[in-house]
Order: C-alpha cells, then structure tokens, then sequence
C-alpha cells in the first residue's frame, strides 16, 4: 500500500482487518483443539463450541480494554511527564500485560493486545508527554 501511496485510512482500515481475521482464526483454533481433545458427541460440541468461542473472543477483548483504560486514567492523573522514561515504560507494561493475563486464563494473549492497542491509541495517547507520543 505504501508503494502505491494509497489513502492513510483505507490502509488502516485494511491492516485493521487483516490482524482481526488473524485474532479470531487463533481463537477459533484453539476453540477447535480444546473439543477435539474434549471428545464431545457433535450435538453438544457445537453448542459448547460457540459459547467457549464466545468466552475466548469477550474475555481476552475484556481483559484488553481494561488494561488500556486503566493505562489512561493512570497516565491522566499521575504526573509522569517530567520522567519520559518512567512514562514509556509504563505504557509498555500496560500494552504487554493483557497478553500475559489473557494467556495464563487461556484466553487468546493477541486477542487481548489487539483490543488494547485500540483503546490506547484512543485514550492513552492524548495523556502522554510529546517526546514519548513520538517514541
């Protein structure tokens, strides 16, 4: 896209997309290989399928949104502006902490990272300092 200097939005949009397909494709897999190991009869795996997909898809986004909001609100009222470092490495352990909670609830750890990533990029990112909205 960059080669053919596309628009900025249908470039998010389209890479948007692309990494949702890629977060519910790992949910879907591991929905399927936790039944196949399960043994279930058909009837009673679809619809334990569906609601195991729905936790996996609910949970890890939960978790995600959570930890970018928690992000923002402590970024907001805590005064790390003066320490770029300090606020950097915040932001870093809030972005990679849905991802070790997510994965030790065996939940999809991209799923959660995913959704935290687009509520920090709406959120946390007005209440950083201008040298770490760069970094």
């Amino acid at each position: 896209f960059q080669a053919l200097d596309v628009d900025p939005i249908l470039h998010m949009l389209v890479f948007g997309e692309s990494v949702l397909n890629d977060a519910v494709s790992i949910v879907m897999t591991n929905t399927i290989l936790y039944f196949q190991e399960a043994g279930d009869p058909p009837a009673k795996a679809v619809g334990t399928a569906i609601g195991h997909f729905l936790l996996m898809f609910i949970g890890s986004s939960a978790i995600g949104i959570v930890s970018a909001l928690l992000s923002a609100i402590l970024l907001k009222y805590v005064n790390l502006r003066t320490t770029p470092s300090l606020e950097l490495g915040t932001v870093i352990v809030f972005a990679y902490a849905p991802y070790a909670v997510a994965e030790s609830l065996k939940l999809s750890g991209i799923m959660a990272i995913l959704f935290c990533g687009i509520v920090m990029s709406h959120y946390t990112h007005f209440s950083l300092s201008p040298s770490t909205q760069i970094t």
